[in-house]
């Protein structure tokens, strides 16, 4: 009957938008890592943490990337998975992903043999949610945190928007702020601005006076 036929055109419509959601969100994550991951010669994977929904299988079918796809069972979050990490992390809820916040995996220096590690992270996060819920640390001590290496893909209506969280721009100095780097408009399936390659974060401070401590590194003069 009529109503059987419009709630198979009604869940075929659903279907055909769903995939193309998910292909966007594909297309934009293999763009991104490219001007983060490729063009600065750094290796990455690819890490979903928690279920493999059917969205992320989609999401992460439609990758044209090639690199080791990893995944974690929210439960059984270790420092391991994402310490000295370039990665591309894509999870269901905020909820999982703050959860890394808990873990202090950056505060084990004698690991990091007093070198500088290029951590970097491009997340996905499935199910919308608002910038005021992700875990935010004040970056006051030599040890940094999960939250200041990461750069987010968050949809919103028909773009995709790529942000990072920055802590001195020339609007204020020392308070976090998600500055938007680009959009990609999915109706036109292009980008606002080319993908280029995109530099460390922290290395323009808008001449904001710095404010930092230490209590484990120390300045020898040497006669």
């Amino acid at each position: 009957n009529l109503q059987s036929l419009f709630l198979i055109a009604l869940n075929l419509q659903i279907s055909s938008n769903l995939y193309q959601e998910s292909h966007e969100i594909s297309t934009a994550i293999s763009n991104v890592a490219r001007g983060l991951f490729t063009l600065n010669h750094l290796n990455f994977d690819v890490i979903i943490l928690g279920n493999v929904t059917s969205h992320i299988k989609e999401v992460i079918d439609n990758l044209q990337l090639v690199s080791d796809v990893h995944q974690i069972s929210s439960f059984n979050v270790t420092c391991d998975v994402i310490y000295n990490r370039v990665a591309i992390i894509i999870t269901e809820t905020v909820e999982i992903l703050n959860s890394l916040e808990l873990l202090l995996c950056f505060n084990n220096y004698e690991r990091v043999q007093g070198f500088a590690i290029d951590l970097r992270f491009l997340i996905y996060v499935e199910k919308p949610f608002n910038e005021f819920d992700l875990a935010i640390t004040m970056p006051d001590s030599e040890f940094g945190d999960f939250c200041h290496f990461n750069y987010y893909l968050i949809k919103n209506g028909s773009e995709i928007l790529l942000k990072t969280l920055e802590w001195w721009t020339a609007s204020a100095c020392y308070q976090p702020q998600m500055v938007v780097l680009n959009r990609y408009d999915s109706i036109t399936s292009k980008w606002l601005k080319p993908i280029e390659r995109i530099e460390k974060k922290f290395k323009n401070f808008h001449n904001c006076t710095l404010k930092t401590h230490s209590d484990i590194f120390q300045v020898r003069i040497l006669n």
